[in-house]
Parts: C-alpha cells; structure tokens; sequence
C-alpha cells in the first residue's frame, strides 16, 4: 500500500497500476487494492471500471468505509439516487459518521427530500470540528470549505426558505469564494427574495469563472496531447487567466 500511495503522490500513476495486480494476488481478502485502483480510475475519468473496482473491495469487505462512501458518490453522480442512499445509509453505520451522514444528506436533496435532509445536517452541525475532520479521513475524503453548511443552503432553498438560503451561502462564500455552485445556488435564492440587481451580478461573476475554466482545460488538454512541443503561447495564457 505504501508503494502504490507514494507512487501516485509523485505522479507515477503507471508504476501504481503495475504493483496493484500483485498486491491484489497476494492479499486476495483485503480490499485497500480494490479501493486504491477505483480511485486511480475515477481520477481518470474511468467511471465503469472505477465502479468495477469500489464493487470488488465491497464484495472483499461488505464494511469498507471508504469503499461504500465513494460508491455512493460515484452512484450518485450517474443518476442512481436510491442506490447511492442504499450506499451512504450503510456507511453512516460506522462509529465517527459524520461524513458519511452528510453524503447520504446529499442522496435525500437529490431525491427531492430535503425537509429529511435537514435534519440530518442539523444534527451533524454539532459534531465538533476535529471529529468531522477524523470523519472525512475515515473514508479518505479532504473536508473542503464548510460542506455541512453549504447543504443546508441547498435544503432550505429546496424548502422555500429563500432567506436562509442565502444566510447559510454567505458563511460558505465567506469562508471560500470559490465555490462556484454555491455562489449560483444563492445568486437564485437573491432573485426570489427580489434582489435582481445583486443576483444578476452574481449569475455574471459565474459565467465568466466558468467560461475561463473551460478555456483553462482546453489548453491543458492541448498542453498534454503535444508534450513534445513548448506551448509557450498556451502555458503564458494559462498564467493570465
């Protein structure tokens, strides 16, 4: 494990997927090989075979945390809400849960239930500050920006809430202004409460981000398809935006 980790922190992503196989011959129990290439594969954009991959380790360890926590983030994306739920439900049963409990908050918005949604964010509200990170850790996630507050603005927003909505944007926005779905998400909330001069400001603000990120992954992609050539004009406008 410590070999394939080093590998893919330094970038040698081909040397990880060569010592995998072995690691999963040699310990054909253990899912951390499973869960290490699923990993590898999502990064890669590979969904199938990161599923592939997330649905092995499960079948190794019907309790591996990380496993059950990424298969539902995976399932949740392709659209298969309830099995996502079914995913997040059976991580949450693990002890430091707070993480798990946000994902499957996260199942019940996209299923259309955020009253049940909010209430499971109110309680994970309290967990204090170390506990969610050792949470996050447990199932190999970074916790970025303020998570837990940022659904509650989508749930109270799905609620009619339009003015908690935003209450609970600013203090994400505050802590990271950044996060461009937050900031869309209360550029509505703004409309409903009648304030079209700020929320058309913000929808700009967003399309703008937005525009430049794709032009930055063109470029990048540009970048990689021709690693022979300098790309100076694409490096140099990469830096300006």
């Amino acid at each position: 494990e410590a070999y394939v980790n080093g590998a893919v922190m330094t970038g040698a992503i081909d040397l990880a997927m060569t010592i995998i196989p072995g690691w999963k011959q040699s310990w054909p129990s253990d899912p951390q090989p499973c869960y290490a290439l699923a990993r590898i594969l999502e990064h890669q954009q590979d969904t199938a075979g990161a599923l592939s991959q997330l649905n092995a380790a499960i079948a190794r360890n019907p309790r591996h945390w990380p496993s059950l926590y990424s298969r539902s983030q995976l399932l949740a994306g392709l659209g298969r809400q309830d099995e996502a739920l079914q995913d997040a439900t059976a991580a949450a049963k693990m002890r430091a849960n707070a993480a798990a409990l946000l994902q499957q908050a996260r199942c019940l918005l996209n299923l259309g239930r955020p009253s049940e949604a909010k209430d499971i964010l109110l309680k994970i509200l309290q967990v204090p500050p170390e506990l969610l990170k050792h949470s996050f850790n447990l199932v190999c996630e970074p916790e970025r920006g303020l998570p837990i507050q940022a659904e509650l603005g989508y749930a109270e927003a799905a609620l009619g809430n339009a003015a908690a909505a935003v209450e609970w944007f600013d203090q994400v926005l505050g802590f990271d202004p950044n996060q461009l779905n937050v900031r869309y998400q209360r550029a509505l909330s703004l409309r409903e409460l009648g304030r079209g001069e700020e929320a058309e400001k913000e929808l700009a603000m967003v399309q703008a981000t937005r525009d430049k990120l794709r032009e930055i992954d063109c470029l990048a992609d540009f970048i990689r398809n021709n690693p022979d050539q300098p790309n100076v004009a694409e490096r140099f406008r990469i830096g300006e935006l």
